[in-house]
């Protein structure tokens, strides 16, 4: 489903297929992190969903705004390549849609989805050398 969901996402044409190309791939992720997950998987696979509705409302509202202001109405990649865009919508709504897909993504902080770590890790020694 993973890989079937990040064709879909390059192999779309309109804006609403790269849409839910990308909320589809969510889903084997966060069953890839509650199940196989390390330490804190359950806490991992919750702020994967949380952070990816978030990151998904302010991609909808982007592809939503471009829809209405683009005059021909449409969500093809394609024709909203060439049309003109206002400048004072640029400034709103490319951060708008930047932000979201970035939450999406897991750029950072957003990609840590493991607990902090504790303890300092350990030094790969043999026992008998950190005697020394």
């Amino acid at each position: 489903m993973l890989i079937g969901a990040v064709y879909g996402v390059f192999l779309s044409f309109d804006l609403f297929s790269l849409f839910v190309f990308y909320e589809i791939a969510i889903i084997p992720k966060y069953f890839l992190i509650a199940i196989w997950g390390s330490t804190g998987r359950e806490y991992a696979a919750m702020k994967l969903a949380l952070y990816s509705f978030a990151g998904s409302a302010l991609v909808l509202a982007g592809i939503a705004s471009a829809y209405v202001v683009s005059g021909e109405r449409t969500l093809n990649l394609e024709a909203l390549a060439h049309f003109p865009f206002p400048a004072h919508f640029q400034m709103w709504a490319f951060p708008l849609v930047f932000v979201g897909f970035a939450v999406l993504a897991g750029m950072w902080p957003f990609h840590t989805w493991a607990l902090p770590v504790t303890q300092p890790p350990q030094p790969l020694l043999p026992c008998c050398w950190r005697a020394w």
